[in-house]
């Protein structure tokens, strides 16, 4: 499973995207509110495990560290929104990790076509600005009808898992994973937490344990350096953080399927 830490939603307050025909994305996790709403076909959302097929007219609505994947086995038409808990902070003010019993839900004909009408273009904004802001409101607004709608459907599970520290650990790593001394106890006394509780918080998730999100994010950087660079080999691994060489192929090999070379061969021939 694929730890996303250096995605859109880390830097941006929200983010937005159009994705059409055979999309699809493998299992992940993220520290992001996300949001899909389907305007053409169908398509498969599987979240802990569990699929659940989103049509037309359908909205899905993610948490915050749930895993979880999609795939359209023939056509969809669909709108993805990525947003920080902060910026929609007045709805989902929650500390600790929640588990909705359902993700795909229909919301009344009214909302889903005020939702449809002010569906936002592609955009990318970190926090507003004189050009942003009457678009971060609009947007802001829409994820407010869309978890107002969600809201009256679902049924919410709270966990003892603290989302702040994970969020922290994410947002921390993101900032260092470039330093080859990086450890869970460096990063649990930086963001003010023990080492065995930020353990503890980590093991909750699945595939979430620091070593796997370290690497994960070190491994994203070093395919940007393997397919828009010609450095060597050697020095992508020790500047991604890796302590050698060695070290690194083992672990790429491990996110990736195949070896550093392999994948740069692999880009350049496509």
């Amino acid at each position: 499973m694929k730890i996303q830490t250096r995605y859109s939603g880390y830097n941006y307050a929200t983010f937005s995207e159009y994705y059409e025909g055979k999309h699809g994305y493998q299992e992940h996790i993220h520290q992001f509110l996300e949001v899909h709403c389907v305007l053409e076909g169908e398509t498969v959302i599987t979240v802990g495990g569990a699929a659940q097929v989103a049509r037309a007219g359908d909205l899905v609505v993610i948490f915050p560290f749930q895993s979880h994947s999609q795939y359209t086995p023939d056509y969809c038409k669909i709108w993805v929104g990525l947003a920080s808990i902060s910026y929609v902070n007045d709805l989902l003010s929650r500390d600790h990790f929640c588990v909705p019993d359902k993700n795909v839900f229909t919301p009344c004909p009214t909302a889903f076509a005020y939702i449809k009408e002010r569906l936002p273009s592609p955009h990318w904004i970190k926090r507003p600005s004189s050009l942003t802001k009457i678009r971060f409101r609009i947007t802001k607004a829409l994820y407010f009808v869309i978890l107002d709608e969600f809201l009256r459907q679902v049924k919410i599970t709270s966990t003892s898992i603290n989302t702040t520290a994970l969020a922290a650990t994410y947002m921390y790593v993101n900032e260092h994973y470039r330093e080859s001394n990086l450890t869970l106890k460096k990063l649990a006394t930086a963001i003010g937490y023990t080492p065995n509780y930020l353990s503890s918080c980590l093991s909750s998730i699945p595939n979430a344990n620091f070593r796997d999100i370290l690497n994960s994010v070190r491994v994203d950087y070093a395919k940007k350096q393997l397919t828009s660079t010609d450095k060597r080999i050697l020095d992508i691994a020790l500047e991604s953080g890796f302590s050698s060489e060695a070290v690194f192929y083992g672990i790429f090999e491990k996110f990736v399927g195949m070896t550093p070379r392999q994948y740069r061969l692999a880009k350049r021939n496509t």
